[in-house]
């Protein structure tokens, strides 16, 4: 396997997005990219992408705006944009899918989303999906129209009075801080993250994962989470796209499963039938860092190796 880290222009013509590819030494089957969560980086994906290739599928991605090696220094993480910071990480997305199919030809193309990755990835394929062989929804959710709608209100307030760049203690208290309370047998804050007490430690004390969004950040996340399920309710979505919906049954984003089952349901009512929905009972947020992991490794490079099969069977049609 082969490691290699690249910049590309980002599409806000300011910022160049750092990327990462872990590229197996045999033939390449197959290209998983991957779309990162809040407040982590790109990097936090290797011991996944080790696995994967060593099966033959190269892994990609890049650390979004705001986040990692993208970011400008500590003022830059957890912030988007001023203006158009809902659109300008899809177009970043669609740029690195660009930059993958030039880099990895002729190989179908996978694209897998982590939390607020994923909600970029469900809005990415209600624009661009055709271009994909198969779509993988983590840590998604499923969050009530009124809540999304006052956040939005509030971080467009508090962007308005404080600046785009203000961090909210409020805004975060209200998102992010509610989800540790969950768990008040747990000494930490990001017991929500995983049961693997190892992995909370290593995010904790990962210099990349140290800041709160901006009040701009968050009125242009909780924007694309409104226009994303207006989208979907509209029906704008693949109607033949596989997609693996995953989560944990104690992951608050996912409102312990309700969320996710709402999503895959908006998702099978639009007329999509090649839809995969799994549960892990106990598992928290971050899946690929739980203590279960093996497992959940295993189950996404089954449904990959599906996805495969099936495409070598149309093309040999």
């Amino acid at each position: 396997m082969k490691t290699r880290e690249f910049y590309v222009p980002s599409s806000d013509g300011k910022h160049r997005l750092h990327g990462i590819e872990w590229v197996p030494d045999a033939e390449i089957r197959a290209v998983l990219q991957i779309s990162h969560g809040m407040v982590e980086h790109i990097k936090r994906y290797e011991e996944f992408a080790v696995f994967l290739t060593a099966h033959g599928i190269a892994v990609f991605g890049h650390d979004h705006l705001g986040h990692g090696k993208t970011a400008n220094g500590d003022a830059d993480f957890g912030f988007f944009a001023e203006k158009a910071g809902h659109v300008i990480p899809i177009r970043d997305l669609r740029r690195m899918t660009a930059y993958g199919k030039k880099r990895f030809p002729n190989v179908p193309f996978f694209l897998l989303g982590h939390s607020m990755g994923s909600f970029f990835v469900r809005r990415y394929m209600t624009v661009y999906g055709d271009g994909l062989d198969g779509a993988i929804l983590m840590g998604t959710g499923g969050q009530r129209g009124p809540s999304v709608g006052l956040g939005y209100v509030l971080s467009l307030a508090v962007s308005a009075i404080r600046g785009s760049r203000y961090r909210s203690r409020l805004i975060y208290e209200l998102s992010l801080g509610n989800y540790s309370r969950h768990f008040p047998e747990e000494e930490t804050n990001h017991a929500w993250l995983s049961r693997d007490p190892q992995k909370v430690r290593e995010y904790e004390e990962d210099a990349f994962c140290q800041f709160i969004f901006t009040a701009g950040a968050y009125r242009d996340f909780f924007r694309l989470i409104l226009e994303v399920s207006r989208a979907e309710k509209a029906g704008k979505l693949p109607k033949t796209l596989p997609i693996l919906f995953l989560s944990g049954s104690e992951d608050p984003v996912g409102g312990w499963e309700k969320g996710v089952r709402r999503v895959f349901q908006r998702y099978a009512k639009a007329g999509n039938e090649n839809l995969t929905l799994g549960f892990y009972r106990e598992a928290r947020h971050e899946l690929l860092n739980e203590i279960n992991r093996d497992e959940v490794y295993g189950d996404i490079l089954e449904w990959l190796e599906k996805q495969l099969s099936d495409v070598e069977r149309e093309d040999g049609k």
